[in-house]
C-alpha cells in the first residue's frame, strides 16, 4: 500500500480553479493584442533587442530545436493575456523565420526540430520489426490455438443436456 507521504499533496485539486475570481487571470481577459500583424511587431521588437537575441542564441546553441523555442515564447505570450493561442498559431511560423535569420546571420548552427528520427525512417528497419511481430503474433495464435484444442479435446461430448458419462460421475 503507497503511504501517505509518498502522494505529491503540492499538486491542484480537481475544480480548484474554478475557485478564483473570473477574469483574476491574465489568459482569462481579453488579449492585448487581437491582430496577428500588432502580435508579431511586439514580438520582434522584443526578440531583436540585443541581450534578448545573445540569450536567444545561446539557448539555440546548446542544441535546444527552434521550434520548442518559439513554442515556448507564444505559449508565454497566451499565459502573459498578450494574444490568443490563435494568433499565436499565426504568427509562429514567421517568428521561426526572424529567429533563423538571426542565426544564420551570426554563424550560428541551430537545430529546428522537425527532423524526423533516423530510427523511425528507416524503411528496412520498420519492415524487420513488422516481420518479427508477425511471426510473435503467429506464435501466439498457433500456442493459444493448441491451448484450446486440448481444452475441448479434455471435454466431455455431448451437449449441455446429455446424459452425464461415467468419467464424470467419477469426477
Amino acid at each position: 500500500m503507497t503511504e501517505l507521504n509518498s502522494f505529491n499533496l503540492d499538486q491542484p485539486v480537481p475544480g480548484q480553479s474554478l475557485t478564483t475570481e473570473p477574469e483574476a487571470r491574465p489568459w482569462e481577459n481579453p488579449a492585448e493584442f487581437t491582430e496577428p500583424l500588432d502580435a508579431l511587431d511586439y514580438y520582434t521588437g522584443q526578440i531583436l533587442m540585443p541581450d534578448r537575441m545573445a540569450r536567444l542564441m545561446e539557448v539555440l546553441e546548446t542544441g535546444f530545436p527552434v521550434v520548442d523555442l518559439i513554442d515556448a515564447i507564444t505559449l508565454a505570450g497566451v499565459m502573459e493575456g498578450k494574444h490568443s493561442v490563435d494568433v499565436a498559431v499565426i504568427i509562429s511560423p514567421h517568428l521561426l523565420d526572424i529567429v533563423t535569420a538571426v542565426a544564420d546571420s551570426m554563424d550560428i548552427k541551430y537545430t529546428m526540430g522537425t527532423e524526423k528520427d533516423p530510427k523511425e525512417s528507416d524503411p528496412s528497419l520498420v519492415a524487420k520489426v513488422s516481420q518479427e511481430d508477425e511471426e510473435d503474433d503467429n506464435a501466439l495464435e498457433e500456442y493459444e490455438k493448441e491451448k484450446i484444442e486440448a481444452y475441448l479435446a479434455s471435454q466431455p461430448s455431448g451437449g449441455l443436456m446429455a446424459k452425464p458419462s461415467e468419467q464424470m460421475v467419477e469426477e
